[in-house]
């Protein structure tokens, strides 16, 4: 086809490195701070389920994962400070790691009913879109 692929892998390779090198300078700048135990199993289980929350199969997708995730456990840590508010007898624990479990079910939700995620749902509506006043068939 005229693509040199060892050029094209090693560009990716290396764009992808720029990239996390980047974003890790910027955090070491704003924490001030990095060491190993900042970065543990379930912030790497997080990334995983943004992922595939969002679709694994384009950029569009792992912002979209990003998004819904956030807003996600945003929502659940709302939901616990008040309901910590509310309830006397909750522990602070039992509330929050409530936060682990919904991402558990979000994930498995999502590879059940979309398993292309978000972005492949977002095109679907695209494309229904582009086509609206027109019928189907």
């Amino acid at each position: 086809m005229g693509v040199n692929l060892p050029l094209t892998k090693i560009t990716a390779f290396f764009a992808g490195a720029l990239f996390a090198g980047v974003s890790g300078a910027l955090y070491a700048y704003f924490v001030r701070y990095v060491s190993t135990e900042q970065f543990t199993l379930w912030l790497s289980v997080w990334y995983v389920g943004m992922l595939i929350v969002g679709g694994m199969h384009s950029a569009l997708g792992a912002v979209l994962g990003v998004a819904a995730i956030t807003l996600l456990h945003e929502g659940v840590h709302l939901v616990g400070t008040q309901a910590l508010a509310s309830f006397t007898g909750v522990s602070g624990g039992t509330i929050f790691a409530l936060t682990n479990v919904v991402l558990g079910g979000v994930i498995v939700l999502m590879l059940l009913v979309e398993p292309l995620g978000l972005a492949h749902r977002w095109a679907l509506l695209k494309a229904a879109y582009r086509i609206w006043p027109y019928p189907r068939g």
